[in-house]
Protein backbone atom coordinates (compact mmCIF):
# COMPACT_ATOMS: atom_id res chain seq x y z
CA UNK A 1 0.00 0.00 0.00
CA UNK A 2 2.71 2.57 0.35
CA UNK A 3 4.31 2.04 -2.22
CA UNK A 4 1.39 2.46 -4.27
CA UNK A 5 0.56 5.48 -2.22
CA UNK A 6 4.41 6.67 -2.90
CA UNK A 7 4.16 5.79 -6.82
CA UNK A 8 1.28 8.05 -6.96
CA UNK A 9 2.58 11.29 -4.97
CA UNK A 10 5.31 10.56 -7.22
CA UNK A 11 3.10 10.49 -10.31
CA UNK A 12 1.38 13.92 -8.99
CA UNK A 13 4.63 15.37 -8.40
CA UNK A 14 5.74 15.00 -11.54
CA UNK A 15 2.65 15.97 -13.55
CA UNK A 16 2.55 19.05 -11.13
CA UNK A 17 6.10 19.98 -11.76
CA UNK A 18 5.53 19.56 -15.72
CA UNK A 19 2.44 22.23 -15.29
CA UNK A 20 4.18 24.57 -13.83
CA UNK A 21 7.31 24.05 -16.26
CA UNK A 22 4.58 24.48 -18.91
CA UNK A 23 2.74 27.85 -16.95
CA UNK A 24 6.13 29.36 -16.83
CA UNK A 25 6.94 28.83 -20.77
CA UNK A 26 3.84 30.32 -21.64
CA UNK A 27 4.82 33.07 -19.06
CA UNK A 28 7.92 33.58 -20.66
CA UNK A 29 6.35 33.64 -24.18
CA UNK A 30 3.83 36.25 -23.39
CA UNK A 31 6.02 38.51 -22.34
CA UNK A 32 8.42 37.86 -25.38
CA UNK A 33 6.16 38.58 -27.11
CA UNK A 34 5.06 41.80 -25.44
CA UNK A 35 8.62 43.06 -25.66
CA UNK A 36 8.34 42.74 -29.51
CA UNK A 37 5.50 45.49 -29.82
CA UNK A 38 6.46 48.71 -27.83
CA UNK A 39 3.97 50.62 -29.24
CA UNK A 40 1.66 48.18 -27.72
CA UNK A 41 3.45 48.54 -23.98
CA UNK A 42 3.65 52.03 -24.66
CA UNK A 43 -0.77 52.35 -24.94
CA UNK A 44 -1.04 49.57 -22.14
CA UNK A 45 1.47 51.39 -19.51
CA UNK A 46 1.09 54.74 -21.02
CA UNK A 47 -0.48 56.59 -17.46
CA UNK A 48 2.21 54.75 -15.62
CA UNK A 49 5.09 56.78 -17.65
CA UNK A 50 3.47 60.18 -18.11
CA UNK A 51 3.33 59.58 -14.12
CA UNK A 52 7.18 58.88 -14.15
CA UNK A 53 7.88 61.45 -16.65
CA UNK A 54 5.90 64.19 -14.74
CA UNK A 55 7.29 63.47 -11.61
CA UNK A 56 10.80 64.01 -12.80
CA UNK A 57 10.58 66.50 -15.13
CA UNK A 58 8.33 69.33 -13.88
CA UNK A 59 9.49 72.58 -16.02
CA UNK A 60 8.40 71.13 -19.92
CA UNK A 61 10.05 72.74 -22.20
CA UNK A 62 13.26 73.71 -20.50
CA UNK A 63 13.87 77.15 -21.58
CA UNK A 64 17.53 77.39 -21.23
CA UNK A 65 20.86 75.97 -21.76
CA UNK A 66 22.06 75.22 -18.25
CA UNK A 67 18.23 73.26 -17.87
CA UNK A 68 19.20 71.24 -21.38
CA UNK A 69 22.71 69.59 -19.95
CA UNK A 70 20.30 69.17 -16.48
CA UNK A 71 17.89 67.46 -18.70
CA UNK A 72 20.55 64.85 -19.96
CA UNK A 73 21.95 64.36 -16.39
CA UNK A 74 18.19 63.34 -14.93
CA UNK A 75 18.23 61.18 -17.63
CA UNK A 76 20.86 59.20 -16.35
CA UNK A 77 17.92 57.57 -14.52
CA UNK A 78 17.35 54.82 -16.74
CA UNK A 79 13.57 54.48 -15.31
CA UNK A 80 13.41 58.30 -16.67
CA UNK A 81 14.74 57.34 -20.08
CA UNK A 82 12.76 54.59 -20.34
CA UNK A 83 9.05 55.78 -19.65
CA UNK A 84 10.65 59.15 -21.69
CA UNK A 85 11.08 56.49 -24.41
CA UNK A 86 7.63 54.80 -24.04
CA UNK A 87 5.30 58.17 -23.57
CA UNK A 88 7.34 59.55 -27.13
CA UNK A 89 6.12 56.29 -29.15
CA UNK A 90 2.71 56.61 -27.56
CA UNK A 91 2.13 60.13 -27.64
CA UNK A 92 3.65 61.25 -31.08
CA UNK A 93 2.73 57.65 -33.38
CA UNK A 94 0.68 59.80 -35.55
CA UNK A 95 4.13 62.02 -36.80
CA UNK A 96 3.74 61.45 -40.84
CA UNK A 97 7.95 61.35 -41.21
CA UNK A 98 11.00 60.62 -38.93
CA UNK A 99 11.80 64.11 -39.53
CA UNK A 100 8.82 65.40 -37.88
CA UNK A 101 8.36 62.88 -34.99
CA UNK A 102 11.96 63.79 -33.60
CA UNK A 103 10.56 67.96 -33.87
CA UNK A 104 7.84 66.91 -32.11
CA UNK A 105 9.92 65.16 -29.34
CA UNK A 106 12.94 67.55 -29.18
CA UNK A 107 10.07 70.59 -29.08
CA UNK A 108 8.32 69.02 -26.19
CA UNK A 109 11.62 69.17 -24.20
CA UNK A 110 13.79 72.05 -25.70
CA UNK A 111 11.89 75.75 -25.73
CA UNK A 112 12.63 77.22 -29.11
CA UNK A 113 14.39 79.89 -27.24
CA UNK A 114 16.93 77.73 -26.35
CA UNK A 115 17.32 76.08 -29.41
CA UNK A 116 18.38 79.28 -30.44
CA UNK A 117 20.95 79.90 -28.11
CA UNK A 118 22.75 76.59 -28.39
CA UNK A 119 24.21 74.91 -31.32
CA UNK A 120 24.80 70.77 -32.34
CA UNK A 121 29.09 71.10 -31.38
CA UNK A 122 29.98 71.18 -28.42
CA UNK A 123 33.42 73.48 -29.19
CA UNK A 124 33.19 76.85 -30.32
CA UNK A 125 32.53 77.45 -34.16
CA UNK A 126 34.48 80.68 -34.79
CA UNK A 127 32.90 83.28 -33.09
CA UNK A 128 30.13 81.03 -31.77
CA UNK A 129 30.31 79.90 -28.43
CA UNK A 130 27.38 78.44 -27.90
CA UNK A 131 27.00 75.49 -25.62
CA UNK A 132 26.29 72.50 -27.66
CA UNK A 133 24.06 68.69 -28.27
CA UNK A 134 26.36 66.58 -29.46
CA UNK A 135 28.07 65.15 -26.23
CA UNK A 136 24.51 65.21 -24.34
CA UNK A 137 24.50 61.30 -24.43
CA UNK A 138 21.60 60.28 -22.93
CA UNK A 139 19.15 62.92 -24.54
CA UNK A 140 20.32 61.72 -27.79
CA UNK A 141 19.58 58.04 -26.61
CA UNK A 142 16.02 59.27 -25.49
CA UNK A 143 15.79 60.55 -29.00
CA UNK A 144 17.43 57.84 -30.95
CA UNK A 145 15.82 54.79 -29.51
CA UNK A 146 12.37 56.43 -29.70
CA UNK A 147 13.03 57.65 -33.41
CA UNK A 148 14.59 53.84 -34.36
CA UNK A 149 11.02 52.43 -32.98
CA UNK A 150 8.62 55.04 -34.92
CA UNK A 151 10.85 54.00 -38.13
CA UNK A 152 10.61 50.55 -37.87
CA UNK A 153 7.32 50.73 -37.10
CA UNK A 154 6.60 52.86 -40.12
CA UNK A 155 9.32 50.82 -42.56
CA UNK A 156 10.58 53.93 -43.83
CA UNK A 157 14.21 53.27 -43.01
CA UNK A 158 17.07 52.37 -40.78
CA UNK A 159 17.69 55.30 -38.68
CA UNK A 160 21.40 55.02 -37.81
CA UNK A 161 23.75 57.33 -35.49
CA UNK A 162 24.71 60.18 -38.64
CA UNK A 163 21.38 59.98 -39.85
CA UNK A 164 20.04 60.92 -36.05
CA UNK A 165 22.49 63.59 -35.21
CA UNK A 166 21.23 65.10 -38.64
CA UNK A 167 17.80 65.09 -37.79
CA UNK A 168 18.28 66.56 -34.32
CA UNK A 169 20.64 69.37 -35.98
CA UNK A 170 17.89 70.28 -38.11
CA UNK A 171 15.07 69.98 -35.39
CA UNK A 172 17.03 72.51 -33.08
CA UNK A 173 17.77 74.83 -36.35
CA UNK A 174 14.32 74.48 -37.65
CA UNK A 175 12.99 75.59 -34.10
CA UNK A 176 15.79 78.37 -33.52
CA UNK A 177 14.39 80.00 -36.79
CA UNK A 178 11.01 79.93 -35.97
CA UNK A 179 12.29 81.82 -32.46
CA UNK A 180 14.25 84.32 -34.01
CA UNK A 181 10.67 84.80 -36.78
CA UNK A 182 8.85 85.35 -33.58
CA UNK A 183 11.07 88.20 -31.89
CA UNK A 184 12.18 90.33 -34.94
CA UNK A 185 13.00 92.94 -32.83
CA UNK A 186 15.37 90.94 -30.11
CA UNK A 187 18.62 91.55 -30.94
CA UNK A 188 19.80 87.90 -32.19
CA UNK A 189 23.01 87.20 -33.53
CA UNK A 190 22.59 83.30 -33.45
CA UNK A 191 22.32 82.63 -37.24
CA UNK A 192 22.66 79.30 -38.45
CA UNK A 193 24.22 77.59 -42.09
CA UNK A 194 21.23 76.24 -44.27
CA UNK A 195 19.95 72.48 -43.02
CA UNK A 196 21.89 70.01 -45.03
CA UNK A 197 19.79 68.23 -47.28
CA UNK A 198 18.89 64.42 -46.87
CA UNK A 199 22.08 63.17 -49.67
CA UNK A 200 24.68 64.49 -47.85
CA UNK A 201 23.69 62.24 -44.72
CA UNK A 202 26.45 59.45 -44.87
CA UNK A 203 29.22 61.37 -42.88
CA UNK A 204 31.93 59.50 -40.59
CA UNK A 205 30.80 58.71 -37.22
CA UNK A 206 33.06 60.75 -34.69
CA UNK A 207 33.48 59.66 -31.53
CA UNK A 208 30.47 61.33 -30.82
CA UNK A 209 28.43 59.22 -32.77
CA UNK A 210 30.36 56.21 -31.12
CA UNK A 211 29.73 57.16 -27.74
CA UNK A 212 25.89 58.09 -28.84
CA UNK A 213 25.49 53.99 -30.40
CA UNK A 214 27.05 52.78 -26.79
CA UNK A 215 24.05 54.54 -24.93
CA UNK A 216 21.42 53.79 -27.45
CA UNK A 217 22.29 50.08 -27.31
CA UNK A 218 22.41 50.10 -23.50
CA UNK A 219 18.99 52.31 -23.60
CA UNK A 220 16.95 50.48 -26.13
CA UNK A 221 17.95 46.76 -23.82
CA UNK A 222 16.63 48.11 -20.88
CA UNK A 223 13.25 49.04 -23.57
CA UNK A 224 12.84 45.88 -24.56
CA UNK A 225 13.49 44.48 -21.42
CA UNK A 226 10.88 47.08 -19.46
CA UNK A 227 7.82 45.32 -17.36
CA UNK A 228 5.83 46.30 -14.77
Amino acid sequence: MQKTMDGIETKLSEKFQSIIEKMCELENKIKEGRKLDVFKMAKEDFSHHKCVVESHLKELPVKSSHAVEALNVALRDEKLSVSLVFLFIQKFQTAKTVNSFLRLMFSYLIADSTSNSMQWKMCPRGKDGRPGLAGLYHLLAVFGVSVSHFAKKKGCEVVKVARLQQLVRDARKVNSRVYRANNPNEDLNNDDDGIVPDTTLNAIQDSDGVLTQEHIDQLNAAVNKFSL
